[in-house]
């Protein structure tokens, strides 16, 4: 216990977050110890501090079920660097998150119904969402029925799918999240890209229980099951059923002939079980071509303005990166629309990828746009020189969509983007065919 004089050291000038890490550092008045991990390593702590913190705690200490007199609490699905720092949450409201922490601590909270540090893991979560991690943090957030979270992972996955289809995680995937990405109706692939990403799937699921197996299109069958019927054969092009989907034995063939019927003559039988569905087509809307290297950034904004010709939903926008290794920036974007009025704010943190040279950058929300509107997108960044894009399209089509593009006004448009060369190198979009 700590000596008389030593209160004058670290009690009299310290706020109540740092004398309650004290007290915990040192063990002082400390009347719980956890054993944890499979090594049982002890940890003392404070059953005052984690009943006002925890009601899973509260009930163990203070609730009917309590039991009286004991003092030592076995934790073995914890370790216990994660326990500590979960401790440091409880004691000062602050910890320090990062990619390898942040799933146990994530299975921490929801376990001692810490709602303020879950939160804190899910908005750290959603704020890496990659390609390659998207899979993971979706299973994670179904997990915990993190419903927000859920629903940005699947946002990035409509946007991104082509390269999540071909990441290893994707095989891996559990078969209900599988699942609910092929019910999305805004995947921005074509469809027989997903049926060979069910295929690769599959693949990977008989692999995971016989390495050795030699897998053909009927164990392929077997093991999609009724996921088969959420690929949309029936809006493939003919090409495509033609030359891939016909050729393979995953179909039979009687499902070969009336799909075959239904794409070239809108046939349907009474047997049609596959949804016919048209997915809302995402588009990248591509308007600088060429990069370039050294656009500075410190504080004047870019903007471009557009107008689309049906409506439309938009997702995001690309963003140049920084074009130092480990260069980063930061800043915001916004969407104004008739009369400057503010659509979308969306901060943004970009930071080098040495794979690519633009970044995909969501909204929160969607925002529905109007045809014949002017909107005008503006970036407002700081930090080290960007890559930058030229030979701009004043026009860009896509199917049945244009998109126009012109200069903003010099109010808000201060840092050199034109129509013919600067930064914003595309737009993200969701166009419902039947849209007008």
């Amino acid at each position: 216990m700590a000596k008389q004089n030593d209160c004058e050291v670290w009690q009299e000038k310290r706020a109540f977050e740092e004398t309650n890490m004290h007290m915990l550092n040192e063990g002082t008045f400390c009347d719980i110890t956890f054993h944890v991990g499979p090594n049982k390593v002890e940890i003392k702590a404070h059953k005052f501090i984690l009943a006002s913190r925890s009601p899973v705690f509260y009930a163990m200490f203070c609730g009917p079920l309590s039991q009286t007199g004991s003092n030592v609490v076995e934790i073995t699905d914890i370790e216990p660097d994660i326990m500590q720092t979960l401790l440091r949450f409880m004691y000062t409201e602050d910890c320090p998150i990062n990619e390898e922490t942040v799933l146990p601590l994530l299975y921490a909270a929801e376990k001692y119904n810490i709602k303020r540090l879950d939160d804190k893991c899910q908005i750290f979560l959603s704020e890496k969402i990659s390609i390659e991690n998207v899979c993971i943090v979706l299973v994670q957030a179904e997990k915990y029925n993190a419903s927000d979270l859920m629903d940005k992972c699947l946002k990035f996955i409509e946007s991104n799918c082509s390269k999540i289809l071909m990441s290893d995680d994707f095989c891996v995937l559990p078969r209900d999240a599988l699942q609910q990405i092929l019910q999305l109706n805004d995947l921005a692939v074509n469809e027989v890209e997903i049926y060979n990403g069910c295929k690769k799937w599959a693949v990977h699921q008989l692999h995971m229980v016989d390495k050795n197996k030699n897998v053909g299109h009927s164990d392929i069958r077997e093991t999609l099951g009724e996921l088969l019927y959420l690929i949309r054969f029936p809006i493939m092009s003919i090409k495509d059923f033609t030359t891939q989907v016909s050729l393979e034995e995953v179909l039979s063939p009687g499902e070969k002939i009336y799909l075959f019927q239904y794409i070239t003559a809108g046939i349907k039988s009474d047997n049609f079980k596959f949804n016919d569905k048209t997915r809302m087509q995402n588009v990248i809307i591509r308007r600088l071509s060429d990069t370039q290297s050294g656009w500075i950034h410190n504080g004047p904004s870019d903007a471009i303005g557009f107008v689309l010709s049906k409506r439309s939903t938009m997702y995001g926008v690309g963003l140049y990166t920084p074009l130092e290794k480990n260069g980063k920036l930061n800043g915001s974007v916004c969407l104004y629309g008739n009369g400057g009025s503010l659509l979308v704010k969306k901060d943004v943190d970009i930071q080098h990828n040495e794979f690519d040279k633009t970044e995909q950058i969501l909204f929160d929300n969607d925002v529905c746009l109007e045809p014949i509107v002017r909107y005008t997108l503006q970036v407002t960044l700081r930090g080290c020189q960007s890559f930058s894009g030229s030979h701009g399209k004043q026009e860009v089509v896509v199917g049945d969509l244009t998109v126009s593009f012109f200069n903003s006004k010099s109010t808000i448009n201060k840092n050199g983007t034109s129509v013919k060369s600067g930064q914003i190198p595309f737009l993200i979009l969701s166009v419902n065919p039947s849209a007008v």
